[in-house]
């Protein structure tokens, strides 16, 4: 994409990657989709044990504060329903395990499913 600015007498042109279509993004769409993903991540890490509740509550807290009880238990029920994670509904709450797609998509052995925003570079 080209970028064009009149500066003074003179046009200054700027080659970006950047496509507009990334910025039309919702921002709840986009929130809804990173807490998925940081809780693959979450997920991943406490393998081969599940995780709880509270535990990935803390973990996404870092990332966004204002995260609640109801917004992690909706996060596991979508990572259900796709398939990457079995909840186990425990006496203290519920505790959520990859299963072997989820694994998969974390360690980005298959493509991203359903709304997870995983990024697209591997990072570690």
């Amino acid at each position: 994409m080209n970028a064009a600015m009149v500066t003074g007498n003179s046009m200054l042109t700027v080659e970006t990657d950047i496509q507009p279509a990334q910025f039309a993004q919702d921002p709840a769409e986009e929130r809804a989709g990173s807490v998925l993903w940081l809780m693959l991540v979450c997920l991943n890490v406490s393998r081969p044990g599940s995780a709880s509740g509270l535990v990935v509550r803390s973990v996404l807290a870092t990332g966004y504060p204002a995260v609640t009880d109801a917004e992690v238990e909706l996060a596991g029920k979508v990572l259900e329903a796709y398939g990457l994670a079995t909840v186990d509904t425990e006496a203290r709450g519920p505790a959520w395990t990859l299963t072997k797609l989820g694994i998969d998509v974390v360690e980005y052995r298959r493509p991203t499913v359903g709304p997870v925003a995983r990024p697209s570079v591997r990072r570690w």
